[in-house]
């Protein structure tokens, strides 16, 4: 074959993203290799639909419905014919390849997530948007993943990795002959960085168990560290519903289920804190000076705060700081919450 009949084809290499770690050392989200199926229309010749179409296990109209909607994006240039194809069909496929001139493959990776757990902690990772390169000043070109939600998109610089770049020679029959000037104009991907987060998968497992069939949230902290072991929003998902050729389908069954799963009531949603917030007004108070732990109040049965009553379970008289907090007692946690906003110079509301 002569020189003028070979043709030089850039591929991007994309990086694999970074895996994420529960604080033991346990993997929690991983990869897993999946293959894109590329097609430069221009450069198509007459060929077999029903061998194309069987390899990849899809019908003909669908076959032809993906070549025309490549050649209206672009004639030119590489553009998705058929995106994350099994190992068994790029196996099959590569058998064949040498037969469809203006294919290619492109390796790629798709999330997985082996414990099944933590949907709207972890997050999804979708394809990007128009919107999402727009605002990243073309970092990301069409193609890319980008995190979407959860820790995917908070540590979407950390995980996403580099993208690389492969010159190979090919020659007219779609045979690829070897590098480019010896690679030397290519640039290898560079993997994303692994990240150990705070979450103890076991514990996570646990806060879903003791959830299920409940509407709420569960956040267990470090109190040393502040580090999140566990964040639960019930009722959650499997977050491996939002990966691979039907996680469009699945966001759209989530986003119309009433319970609304795809609802992240650990950080969004607002929840009365009860008695379990009487201890931090206590501590509080105890570092601002407004109380001791010997001061006392009274305790009528309720308290008042301006033209509302607030009733307390027991009547207690004069009842200190210790007690108050063996007991529950509202209307000695009043006083202390009055306190702190008249020392801080807000309005007291029991004088309203």
């Amino acid at each position: 074959v002569s020189a003028e009949s070979n043709v030089l084809k850039k591929k991007f290499k994309y990086p694999a993203r970074g895996a994420i770690l529960d604080r033991t050392g346990k993997v929690i989200v991983q990869n897993e290799p999946v293959y894109d199926l590329m097609v430069i229309p221009n450069e198509v010749k007459s060929f077999d639909t029903l061998t194309l179409a069987n390899a990849l296990e899809i019908s003909l109209a669908d076959a032809r419905k993906f070549m025309r909607k490549a050649r209206a994006k672009s004639p030119y240039q590489a553009t998705p014919f058929v995106k994350q194809i099994s190992v068994q069909s790029y196996a099959r496929l590569q058998e064949i390849m040498y037969r469809f001139p203006g294919f290619s493959t492109q390796d790629r990776t798709i999330r997985h997530y082996p414990d099944s757990l933590g949907g709207l902690l972890f997050g999804y990772v979708k394809e990007v948007s128009q919107v999402d390169i727009d605002k990243s000043e073309n970092y990301y070109r069409s193609g890319d993943y980008i995190g979407k939600s959860g820790l995917e998109r908070s540590y979407e610089e950390v995980l996403r990795g580099e993208r690389g770049v492969v010159n190979t020679i090919y020659d007219v029959h779609n045979v690829p002959q070897g590098s480019y000037a010896d690679g030397k104009y290519d640039i290898n991907a560079v993997s994303g960085e692994r990240l150990i987060s705070g979450i103890d998968i076991q514990v996570q497992r646990l806060g879903e168990e003791l959830m299920k069939n409940k509407v709420g949230a569960i956040v267990a902290i470090e109190p040393s560290s502040g580090e999140i072991i566990s964040m639960v929003s019930s009722p959650g998902y499997d977050p491996n519903l939002l990966v691979g050729k039907d996680q469009g389908n699945h966001y759209m069954d989530l986003i119309g289920n009433p319970y609304r799963p795809s609802y992240p009531r650990a950080i969004q949603g607002y929840y009365p804190p009860g008695s379990a917030f009487k201890p931090i007004d206590a501590l509080i108070g105890l570092q601002e000076g407004v109380i001791d732990p010997n001061t006392t109040f009274f305790c009528p049965h309720y308290y008042q705060a301006g033209n509302r009553r607030i009733k307390c379970e027991h009547f207690d008289g004069s009842i200190s700081l210790r007690k108050g907090i063996a007991r529950s007692c509202n209307t000695y946690f009043c006083y202390v919450f009055q306190k702190l906003i008249t020392k801080n110079g807000m309005k007291n509301q029991r004088q309203t």
